[in-house]
């Protein structure tokens, strides 16, 4: 892609990527949405399968501007695998 760097937004994309678009990427993503911390952050939640494994990740994104270019940091404390028994 030949794109200006300050056209590009990777937290915007990450932060409002629809569930199908996601799912597309991988076979193992199973679903993803978007969520608010209690105190208001924007919150991107995802569900993936890893092995026999069943993953759900809860990200907030820590997004800053550098220069002309944003980036984003994902964060997570929030990581649950449900494995069958």
């Amino acid at each position: 892609m030949h794109v200006p760097l300050e056209k590009v937004n990777i937290a915007d994309w990450l932060l409002t990527l629809p569930d199908a678009e996601y799912q597309r990427c991988s076979h193992a993503h199973i679903a993803a949405g978007t969520s608010t911390t209690d105190d208001g952050r924007t919150m991107s939640i995802h569900v993936e399968t890893i092995g026999d494994a069943v993953i759900v990740q809860h990200y907030v994104a820590e997004v800053e501007k550098l220069r002309s270019a944003a980036w984003c940091r994902y964060r997570t404390r929030s990581t649950r695998t449900d494995t069958p028994r």
